[in-house]
This record gives C-alpha cells, sequence and structure tokens, in this order.
C-alpha cells in the first residue's frame, strides 16, 4: 500500500499532467521556474508524508501497542521508520518503471536487472534535489528554531492577560529531546543513497560531502546548547 502515496509523490515531478488533470491551463516548461518547482515538489510532499508517517508510528506505539517508557516507543519508531525508508529506496528508484513495465517483466524476467540500471539514472535528480534540501533547508529549520520560537510568541500572546503558572514557565524552558528514531532512519536513507549512486553519479558525493558536514555542524551545535535527551535508552534505538 505504500507505493501509491510514494507514487503520487513521484508524479508531482510533471506539473503539466497535473494541471491537464484538474482542467488548468498548461505552462510552459522551458521556464526556469517551471523545473524549480518540478523538482522541489516531490521533495517537499515526500518529507511532509514521511513527518505524517512516524508520527502514525509512534501514535500506534503508544495507544495501540501501550508501549510504556519512552525508550521503547523510540526503538519502536526508529524500527518501523527505517523499514519505510528502504522501501522508500526502493519505490523511488525503480517503482514507476516497474509498473510501467510490468507486462514486459513478467514475461522476460531477466530484463528487471536493464530496468533498474535504467531507471537508477532518471531517479537520480530526485535525489540530488532531496539532498540540496536536507542539507540547506532542514539545517537551517533545526538551527533557526522558527517552530519553537513561533509556538513560545503564540503561547505568551494567548496568555498576555493571565499570569503563567509555575508548571507552564517550567514548560517552556524545558529544552527538546533528540528523536532518534526521526533522525537515525533519515540520515541512513541519504547515506544509502550516496552509497548507491556514486559510481554513476560522481556528483552525488559532494552532494553527500555537503549534507554530512552541514549535519554534523547542526547536530554538535545541537546537541551542545539545544537538546538534553529526557530518557536513557541503552543504545536499543541505534543497535
Amino acid at each position: 500500500f505504500w507505493a501509491i502515496p510514494v507514487s503520487v509523490v513521484n508524479s508531482l515531478a510533471n506539473l503539466n499532467s497535473i494541471l491537464q488533470a484538474l482542467n488548468i491551463k498548461t505552462v510552459d516548461s522551458s521556464k526556469p521556474w517551471y523545473g524549480f518547482l518540478s523538482g522541489l515538489l516531490p521533495v517537499i510532499a515526500l518529507a511532509l508524508l514521511l513527518d505524517a508517517l512516524y508520527a502514525l508510528i509512534v501514535l500506534t506505539a503508544k495507544r495501540v501497542l501501550k508501549l510504556k517508557s519512552l525508550s521503547d516507543v523510540d526503538a519502536y519508531a526508529t524500527y518501523w521508520y527505517q523499514l519505510y525508508q528502504f522501501a522508500n529506496l526502493w519505490l523511488i528508484v525503480i517503482g514507476g518503471s516497474i509498473f510501467n513495465q510490468l507486462q514486459a517483466l513478467l514475461s522476460n524476467p531477466e530484463s528487471i536487472l536493464n530496468t533498474v540500471a535504467n531507471a537508477m539514472i532518471g531517479s537520480s535528480v530526485f535525489f540530488l534535489n532531496m539532498i540540496l534540501t536536507q542539507s540547506v533547508g532542514k539545517c537551517a529549520h533545526d538551527l533557526s528554531r522558527i517552530p519553537k520560537y513561533s509556538q513560545s510568541l503564540f503561547l505568551r500572546l494567548w496568555r498576555s492577560e493571565r499570569t503563567p503558572t509555575k508548571r507552564q514557565s517550567e514548560a517552556s524552558k524545558t529544552p527538546d529531546t533528540y528523536q532518534w528514531g526521526y533522525e537515525i532512519p533519515k540520515i541512513t536513507f541519504i547515506f544509502m543513497v550516496v552509497i548507491l549512486y556514486c559510481p554513476i553519479v560522481p556528483i552525488m558525493e559532494i552532494f553527500g560531502l555537503v549534507y554530512f558536514a552541514a549535519r554534523y555542524i547542526t547536530y554538535k551545535h545541537q546537541f551542545l546548547h539545544v537538546n538534553a535527551q529526557s530518557f536513557e535508552g541503552g543504545g536499543n534505538a541505534t543497535w
């Protein structure tokens, strides 16, 4: 079932097809902004889809499986979120090609290697956009802490006429907890992409270097000055 939403996300790269399906006038695909949007929209849509998936996995661990400790919830989320990241790599690389050429693959199974090789080259642009977006957008998002400041500003405006309680004041000062189950699978996914593509798309190594250098700087700052772990998992989430 996961192939369906991922295929829908990949289809966002063809904006004119979407506009035609909605009976809207198509645009000139030779314009620079068209290429920018067609490359950026699928990446953003996939990121939002994965964020919703992570929230669903955590909710399942807490409400359905009734896991009590935060370390158990984080370990469960890491395991399943990582499996979905593996599935994403397969579906993005060859998912569309297999669906389009299913009949040919069934009649000639040996052709699957050629199908995978041809599809990998076509998917390289998507992964380059993803790594670039993660390097710039995600790191800037984490360092700026705009969502946290926006939340604090909203609460202050909402409680402007009321004095906050001691519990509310302490809660606003509580540092964020590092979510291993959310961050580690994403890092592993980028590492797999770089290793997979470095023999056929050498520039992917440069993008990977930029990504891991940016994440190193970001994590170093966050761990030293921002995050504070609220529980001890004993390494269950990562080993």
